[in-house]
């Protein structure tokens, strides 16, 4: 079980000293004082803004009080604050998890399982969801296939990043904590208006601490000794034009985010040694021995624990974003317009220390660069009718390259290639409901998503392989239907079912095969949200049912010092569970809040190559007629704990 510390306002970090400042007004226009005082959240899940009880989804929405409160400075501690949602991380990789669909995948090749949003502009690589969370208005987390009106690749859910917009009174802000590890953050905010209807703000992070990770000096006569990692180095800046017009307003946002020092390398860092049969013969069906499995790594045994560890090569990490947006919108009565513009260039740079020892033996050298635009346009209905609905059109490109080095330092070799995608993506998406009184509503949406990609896959010329291209298209229709009952206006029944879908991708040249097509995800959810003492509690529930089928089966090929992965759509999965969320407000500066969840998450059908250097298995069941292909029908699906829960309580003087 997963328990997140409590959260006290009064005494937040007993690591941290704060201090903060600030002058004029930064109230946002959906967060009035009354709607705090009756705790409502307002929430943009459905393209319109909407109080969150009365949303027919499971969506937790963290505000920034929240988000400061708890501690929460990226995407890695948010798991906390949402019931059956998971993060793990790999080097510079986020690995989010929902419901029983996991990140596994993080390759140029590959697309996200959870889509990543930031004001509405969807993110291509999982690196892009560590930057810092800094002077937001609140996230949203969803759960479940977001097939219809997020689409691209929100096979398992969402998270969708709402920043602050500058506001039209002046004024300043600013905190700085100091941690241990030495970790100094300096936060600052700027708001400037010009006059009524035009106004400037200006977002800044600065982060510095020493790595957590420490390096036991070398073992090996005259060895290099790394310096300590997972440390965080890193700058962030925001800049916003705001500026309303009659029924127009246009909200421009460029931003820069630059995260530098020794990080986790390439991958994780933590190699706790092999697993062998009494006869010291490695055997899945073993036990663990602690002598490190990496080959030519130093005699001994493996690191001394996760954050006690042998290394010789420090780790790298030179992540850059830079990123423009514009929003703009137009109500044009009783219908609104607007248009969402994204562009993002991302570079990652990481070096790790592959042979998890003080020996110097293999180093891995990751490149990433992608670049992407957007174009989004919607169109919906703001009058009263019991009809509303929204409709849009969805244009996404990406241009990535990928170089991968491995070096085997002794002999001088290396074993390398480089990844080169090109997508362009095209959706066209509407949702509509219908309230046939003030009690019962319907609601079915559709989306048509294609995908074209370009791959190409190179290798050295001295490895004598000739380069590979390989086109392909892949589309699908999703979809959702929902019913929902309110029985009084403090109460909801809903019910949907709905569709999503990841997108394929290429094989290496390696592979018998050269592509791979989508994952499918159909969804079953009933819920209830429920507000009660006037407004000082709420209780939500939910059950669903996931069926996931296609899902990718990695085959392992070794080629050199080192393996390569190919993939097929031969798997299938299933979910189920409950998740509940409870909050009271005792309206004496006490606050209490809790979230639970149960999950049952199971493979139906699903092989997998057993790990280099492993020939024997015992307890395993092999698929008829191979010697190294594993059947793990009915197995866990990983990173999906049975249950998770989390409890905090906020209390607040006014001094």
């Amino acid at each position: 079980m997963k328990i997140s510390k409590l959260s006290v306002k009064t005494l937040l970090s007993t690591t941290a000293i704060a201090v903060a400042f600030s002058q004029g007004s930064f109230v946002y226009a959906q967060d009035s004082a009354g709607a705090r005082d009756d705790n409502i959240i307002i929430v943009t899940a459905q393209k319109r803004d909407q109080n969150l009880q009365d949303v027919p989804l499971s969506i937790t929405a963290v505000t920034a009080d929240q988000l400061a409160e708890r501690g929460i400075n990226d995407i890695t501690s948010l798991d906390s604050s949402v019931p059956g949602f998971s993060v793990g991380k790999s080097g510079t990789d986020a690995r989010p998890a929902i419901r029983g669909v996991r990140t596994e995948e993080v390759d140029l090749f590959n697309d996200p399982t959870i889509g990543f949003f930031i004001d509405g502009v969807y993110k291509a690589r999982t690196s892009q969801a560590l930057a810092a969370f800094v002077d937001l208005e609140r996230v949203e987390v969803l759960r479940g296939p977001q097939g219809t009106l997020f689409g691209r690749n929100t096979y398992g859910g969402s998270v969708s990043v709402i920043t602050k917009k500058p506001q039209f009174d002046f004024g300043i802000e600013g905190s700085a904590s100091y941690a241990n590890y030495d970790d100094l953050r300096l936060e600052g905010v700027v708001n400037v208006p010009f006059g009524s209807d035009t106004a400037v703000r200006v977002v800044g992070v600065y982060q510095e601490s020493d790595g957590y990770v420490n390096v036991l000096p070398s073992r090996v006569p005259g060895g290099q000794t790394a310096q300590d990692f997972n440390d965080n180095d890193q700058f962030y800046i925001r800049g916003s034009f705001r500026h309303e017009s009659g029924p127009g307003e246009i909200l421009v946002t460029v931003s820069h985010w630059d995260q530098g020092g020794f990080g986790a390398g390439g991958f994780g860092y933590t190699t706790v040694g092999s697993i062998t049969n009494a006869a010291g013969v490695r055997d899945l069906g073993g036990t663990l021995d602690r002598n490190n499995s990496r080959g030519g790594a130093t005699p001994g045994p493996s690191d001394t624990g996760p954050y006690d560890v042998y290394r010789d090569t420090d780790l790298v990490r030179d992540t850059k974003e830079t990123t423009a947006t514009m929003q703009a919108s137009l109500d044009l009565g009783g219908v609104t317009l607007r248009s969402i513009s994204g562009f993002s260039d991302f570079t990652s740079r990481r070096v790790g220390d592959e042979d998890f020892s003080d020996a110097a033996q293999n180093v891995l050298i990751l490149d990433t660069q992608s670049q992407t635009i957007s174009q989004e346009f919607q169109l919906l209905s703001t009058n009263d009718s019991p009809f509303q609905w929204v409709a849009g059109l969805y244009y996404f490109n990406e241009n990535g390259i990928e170089d991968f080095i491995f070096n085997t330092i002794p002999t001088g070799g290396s074993f390398t290639f480089l990844q080169e995608v090109d997508t362009d993506s095209y959706a066209v998406f509407g949702q509509a409901e219908y309230a046939f009184n003030d009690k019962f509503k319907v609601i079915l949406g559709g989306r048509y998503s294609k995908d074209d990609k370009r791959f190409r896959f190179r290798t050295p010329s001295g490895q004598a392989l000739p380069d590979t291209d390989n086109s392909q298209s892949f589309d699908k229709f999703t979809y959702n239907a929902g019913i929902e009952y309110s029985p009084t206006d403090d109460n909801l029944i809903y019910a949907s079912v709905s569709t999503g879908f990841r997108s394929g991708g290429s094989n290496n040249q390696f592979a018998a095969t050269p592509a791979y097509g989508i994952q499918k995800i159909m969804a079953y959810e009933i819920g209830s949200k429920n507000t009660f003492a006037g407004r000082a509690g709420t209780a939500n529930f939910s059950f669903f049912y996931n069926d996931l089928d296609d899902i990718l089966s990695n085959t392992f090929i070794q080629v050199g010092p080192s393996q390569v992965v190919a993939r097929s759509n031969s798997g299938s999965a299933r979910s189920y569970g409950a998740e509940a969320e409870l909050a009271y407000d005792f309206y004496n500066g006490l606050k209490i809040d809790a979230n639970l969840s149960y999950l049952n998450a199971k493979f139906r059908n699903f092989q997998a190559s057993t790990p280099s250097g492993y020939g024997l298995a015992s307890g395993f069941t092999f698929v008829p007629g191979t010697t190294n292909q594993l059947d793990l029908s009915g197995n866990e699906v990983p990173l999906s704990p049975s249950f998770t829960a989390s409890i905090g309580a906020r209390y607040e003087v006014d001094l």
